[in-house]
């Protein structure tokens, strides 16, 4: 007998382009720091070259996340900790969330190991884990 139900989880996908890194040994390092410092289960994460800036990668990072944790506390908070300012796109009928970041002259970082992050998009999505 087959189970047809599929089961779906509850993701964080944060997409950072990173510059000033000629190898992608610094975008490991960047993707560690960015981890740590999220403090969320990593799920899976994938490192590119980015050809549109030299010395980037884009890093693509799926973090699980609470199902009933609240979307636009989960990313507020949880993109804070990385750098900010973080514009922000809700849409209530949709129930969905997306966060950008560019860097700018009133750019923070909370830890130095960040300061290569140039751009940043976080979304949270339901991903089907069936097996």
């Amino acid at each position: 007998m087959t189970n047809n139900k599929n089961i779906l989880q509850a993701v964080a996908v944060l997409v950072v382009v990173s510059d000033s890194q000629q190898h992608i040994k610094e975008a490991k390092k960047l993707t560690t720091a960015i981890t740590e410092t999220l403090r969320l289960p990593l799920l899976k994460s994938k490192i590119d070259t980015y050809p549109k800036f030299p010395h980037s990668f884009k890093i693509t990072l799926f973090f699980k996340i609470q199902e009933q944790e609240d979307k636009i506390r989960c990313g507020l908070l949880h993109t804070a900790r990385l750098c900010t300012p973080w514009l922000c796109w809700y849409d209530e009928e949709e129930d969905t969330l997306e966060l950008i970041f560019n860097r700018e002259s009133s750019t923070r970082y909370t830890h130095t190991a960040l300061k290569d992050i140039r751009w940043g998009n976080w979304t949270i999505e339901n991903i089907d884990i069936t097996e």
